[in-house]
């Protein structure tokens, strides 16, 4: 410890009253931009979803897995087809105890076209669903594609709980992008796991299971999507009379007309006296938008790390019907794409805004941050030193990155969060 606050001083002597300076293009100040395998894109999403059971002492979820195409390896086939195998494999751990189930399956992908075979629209989807008694579990998954070995793991820590198993119930609202079900299960083939709906897509289905305790009591349905400004812009509903005790439903969720933004749909039922409410935000943006753009307008303003003033100032006089058409040109035309309009470098810069205004928030935006804004351009360091808790030391941090022969230190003066950058690179 005596050895960091001695090297620390050193650098604060020497370098306490330097400017930091960085060109406002990736391509400049050897930032990470400039070399595409190394932008964190997502190749999967994984999507947890509790069920209704007519088991009442257990718990059921279904877990969606979608890879996109450009994560496996195609080889050509004897026939003249592309094709590529991926394992799955589920495990499920109880809290503060060993695993109490696994799954493995594989899965085949075949395709004619090798354009498809890079494709970030295409996807490959794995389904499983558990059974397990209420409790703390920890789900992991890892992918591997058979040709190439390549891995891939996600892990989530899950909280299973139990159903009364009397009145009106309803489970978690799905979205899918067709009504066909796995058979003999209740489980959409099609499920739209990225919660983002676009460029492309007629119409997705609302998808739900309903407990009634009476069948013969008819069940009113109602789907309401609300805007960000909570007001209604779309209901509709069903009534659900006879049948099963339990079964699934589906509704028409209509997204053809609704302008980009995020959305929240909530699904009311009500029989008699009881009533059951659940709710469900998902996002309207084109294709190849990332996820974590939900408002386009900061988002032009996030791009000053990449853009000049006059090419943010053209972008928001822009009228609203063209601003993002000419956003994803913008991306386009400063990091060209082959292809497909999926930008890897606009995904992985807002990949990084998001983690710094998670990480970093405080009087400022994350991303405003000197943390944020380094965080933005070079990614994550390869190792952090800090000194937080020292009694009679300044809290700093100083970010290393090996890889390109750089170091940032932080300090924060006044000890409320707010580490500013001291000194530019060694």
């Amino acid at each position: 410890m005596h050895f960091l606050k001695f090297r620390f001083s050193i650098v604060l002597l020497a370098l306490f009253c330097a400017e930091f300076a960085l060109g406002q293009s990736f391509d400049q100040g050897g930032s990470q931009w400039s070399s595409p395998e190394q932008l964190g894109q997502p190749k999967f999403h994984v999507q947890l979803i509790k069920r209704l059971i007519e088991d009442t002492t257990l718990s059921r979820m279904d877990i969606v897995v979608e890879v996109v195409n450009d994560f496996l390896q195609f080889v050509r086939s004897d026939s003249g087809t592309f094709e590529a195998t991926i394992d799955i494999s589920l495990s499920l751990s109880a809290k503060g105890g060993g695993e109490v189930q696994r799954q493995i399956i594989t899965i085949k992908k075949q395709t004619k076209s090798y354009d498809e075979t890079n494709s970030r629209r295409e996807l490959l989807t794995g389904l499983f669903f558990i059974e397990q008694p209420p409790g703390d579990y920890k789900i992991s998954i890892l992918m591997v594609d058979k040709e190439s070995n390549r891995r891939e793991r996600a892990e989530k820590d899950i909280s299973l709980g139990g159903y009364p198993g009397n009145g009106l119930e309803l489970s978690d609202l799905m979205i899918i992008r067709t009504n066909e079900i796995v058979p003999g299960t209740r489980t959409p083939r099609h499920p739209n796991s990225s919660e983002v709906v676009g460029e492309g897509i007629e119409d997705v289905y609302l998808y739900f299971d309903l407990k009634r305790p009476a069948m013969i009591d008819p069940c009113q349905a109602v789907m309401s999507i609300y805007d960000t400004d909570d007001i209604i812009i779309h209901s509709d509903s069903m009534s659900v009379i006879g049948g099963s005790e339990l079964a699934a439903y589906s509704m028409k969720l209509p997204v053809k007309g609704l302008k980009f933004g995020r959305y929240r749909v909530d699904l009311t039922c009500t029989q008699g006296s009881n009533k059951a409410l659940k709710t469900k935000h998902f996002d309207v943006n084109s294709f190849g938008l990332p996820k974590t753009i939900r408002d386009l307008e900061l988002s032009i303003k996030q791009m000053k790390y990449v853009a000049s003033d006059d090419e943010i100032e053209s972008l928001q006089k822009e009228f609203a019907s063209q601003r993002e058409q000419k956003f994803i040109d913008f991306w386009n035309e400063k990091f060209p794409v082959e292809a497909e309009k999926i930008n890897g470098k606009m995904i992985e810069y807002y990949s990084r805004i998001s983690y710094a205004n998670e990480n970093f928030s405080g009087t400022l935006a994350g991303w405003e941050t000197d943390r944020g804004r380094i965080l933005v351009l070079y990614g994550k360091p390869t190792e952090v030193e800090r000194n937080v808790f020292e009694q009679d030391g300044t809290p700093y941090e100083v970010w290393y990155y090996s890889h390109l022969g750089k170091r940032f230190t932080f300090r924060d003066d006044y000890g409320f969060g707010d580490f500013r950058l001291v000194t530019p690179a060694w």
